[in-house]
């Protein structure tokens, strides 16, 4: 049973472009997440991450949004979750608004902390002397 969406933001001090891009190119991306990444970055195109997490991406609009139909690899094959990036644009930097939505309950937590790693991880691919490598996000709360 899927429980709640998983909602994080992160503001990270870097071009909207910038920020965009690591999430559609292999190289960056699997540097990111720390696993091998495949990904055809299209609408109904595939993606692999390392071997737990697959997909594809259901939107593309350039620089804005990005959302795949997401599973990991113990989920039954029919099940899949959404995830959704929004990208806005504050000149030097970019707000990064993320929602995990149909995440099963028993899974919701470990989800929920891979994605907080992963924010940590991007800002430190953009260091700013102004902003700690500390996302704001919402409390993690008891998935009991």
């Amino acid at each position: 049973m899927a429980s709640d969406p998983i909602r994080q933001r992160v503001l990270v001090t870097a071009p909207v472009a910038a920020v965009y891009a690591v999430f559609l190119d292999p190289a960056r991306l699997g540097k990111l997440a720390g696993e091998a990444v495949e990904l055809e970055p299209r609408e109904g195109g595939a993606f692999r991450v390392g071997e737990n997490v697959s997909g594809r991406f259901v939107a593309l609009v350039e620089n804005q949004l990005i959302v795949q139909a997401w599973r990991r690899s113990d989920w039954p094959p029919e099940e899949y979750s959404v995830a959704s990036f929004r990208f806005q644009d504050l000149n030097d930097r970019t707000q990064l608004i993320f929602t995990h939505s149909g995440v099963p309950g028993h899974c919701v937590r470990d989800v929920r902390q891979s994605w907080y790693r992963l924010w940590q991880d991007l800002k430190k691919m953009f260091p700013s002397a102004e902003s700690p490598a500390t996302p704001e996000r919402e409390p993690v709360t008891s998935d009991a």
